[in-house]
């Protein structure tokens, strides 16, 4: 209230200001009729005057005179309900673009998490498949290590059998010639001497016609390691030609 009192006493204000200045600029423009002229006239005049001021007055408050308060709260709220709105609207259509980034996001992240999780699954698969080839390789060495081993002390073995066989045939191929160089030797006439023991041959012309299958000739012949060690020693009788 007391703004609009103070807004209507400088309206008054104004309006007197504007009165005065129209009477004084009539005064200046009639100043020897205002003198001579007589009382008749100059009351016309100055009803005339008046009137004309009067109205001045009335068109000059009309348009000078402000809106009142009520209207300008209004148009101001309206304006800044407009404003609002307007506002309202631009963070409505942010929030709208920020959920569909949300959503999207989400979706991406979805899509992500089970992605990785397939991802992890198969990265398990494989490590347990690989975890077990890895095991049955290990079995598959040390299986294979085992019968290497085995294998190297059969061969060790067989070694050991080949080198005491060449020792048996050197010393058995050292007494033969020591025999032969004896003074025995050089008394007989020439050829092989008689073996003890009947060779195979011999047994099997005598035999031939009492025995009728092989294992019948081996049995009378004796075992397989005395046929064996009997012929290995005529072939190498045979072969020093004694």
């Amino acid at each position: 209230m007391s703004r609009a009192n103070s807004k209507q006493n400088t309206s008054a204000s104004v309006e007197e200001a504007k009165d005065s200045q129209t009477k004084q600029r009539y005064t200046n423009l009639h100043p020897q009729g205002n003198q001579h002229a007589s009382s008749q006239p100059s009351s016309r005049i100055a009803n005339g005057l008046n009137g004309n001021i009067v109205e001045a007055n009335s068109d000059m408050s009309s348009m000078a005179h402000p809106a009142p308060l009520f209207e300008r709260l209004v148009s101001e709220e309206a304006q800044q309900q407009k404003t609002y709105s307007r506002l309202v609207e631009n963070l409505h259509r942010k929030i709208a673009s920020l959920e569909l980034a949300q959503k999207d996001s989400e979706d991406r992240l979805k899509a992500e998490s089970k992605s990785k999780f397939q991802l992890e699954k198969k990265l398990e698969e494989r490590e347990n498949h690989w975890s077990l080839k890895f095991k049955k390789l290990g079995e598959e060495r040390d299986e294979l290590k085992k019968s290497v081993e085995a294998e190297q002390a059969t061969n060790t073995k067989l070694r050991d059998q080949v080198k005491r066989k060449d020792k048996d045939i050197h010393r058995m191929l050292q007494r033969k010639y020591d025999k032969k160089e004896s003074p025995m030797a050089h008394t007989m006439k020439g050829g092989r001497p008689a073996a003890n023991s009947p060779s195979t041959s011999d047994v099997t012309q005598r035999t031939g016609q009492n025995f009728k299958s092989p294992r019948e000739i081996l049995a009378a012949s004796g075992s397989i390691e005395t046929v064996r060690t009997r012929d290995a020693e005529n072939l190498l009788m045979d072969f020093f030609a004694m």
